[in-house]
C-alpha cells in the first residue's frame, strides 16, 4: 500500500544521508565527531542521530534541521564518552535559534524560531564538542 511504500522511501533517504555524514566523519580524540544540516522532521532527524551513533560509536552526534520554518538541534552521545553532555550542548546550540531545549548527558534535542541561523548553530555544536573532546 501507498504509506507503506512511502515509508520505504523514506527510510532509504535516511540511509544515504546516514551514509554521507558518517563519510565526512572528523576523529577527535577517541571519539568520532558527526554532525550536518538534514532538513527533515523531528522524528527523522532523531532516527538518523540513532542511526548515525550506533555506527559510529564511540560518537558525538550533532546535527541540525528546519521544519516548518523553525530551527531543530539535536545531540547524541554514546555511553562512555563523559567530555560532552548532550544537554548542554543542546542548550547552547538552541540559544542561538532563540529558543531552549535539553535532555541528558546522551541525548538531547531543541530548538528555536530563528532557523535563518541554523546553520551558526551547527557551527557552535560543533566547535564546542571538537573542543570538549579534543
Amino acid at each position: 500500500d501507498l504509506k507503506k511504500r512511502l515509508e520505504a522511501v523514506e527510510a532509504d533517504r535516511v540511509r544515504t544521508i546516514a551514509e554521507e555524514l558518517l563519510d565526512g566523519t572528523e576523529a577527535v580524540g577517541d571519539a568520532r565527531l558527526i554532525g550536518g544540516r538534514v532538513d527533515v522532521t523531528a522524528d527523522e532527524l532523531k532516527d538518523l542521530a540513532d542511526r548515525l551513533e550506533e555506527q559510529g560509536r564511540p560518537a558525538v552526534v550533532v546535527l541540525v534541521g528546519g521544519e516548518s520554518g523553525r530551527g531543530i538541534v539535536l545531540c547524541k552521545v554514546s555511553t562512555g564518552i563523559t567530555a560532552v553532555r548532550a544537554g548542554d550542548l543542546v542548550k547552547q546550540m538552541s540559544a542561538v535559534l532563540g529558543g531552549g531545549g535539553g535532555g541528558g548527558p546522551h541525548f538531547a534535542q531543541g530548538g528555536g524560531q530563528n532557523a535563518a541561523k541554523l546553520d551558526e548553530a551547527l557551527t557552535v555544536g560543533l566547535k564546542t564538542a571538537r573542543g570538549s573532546l579534543g
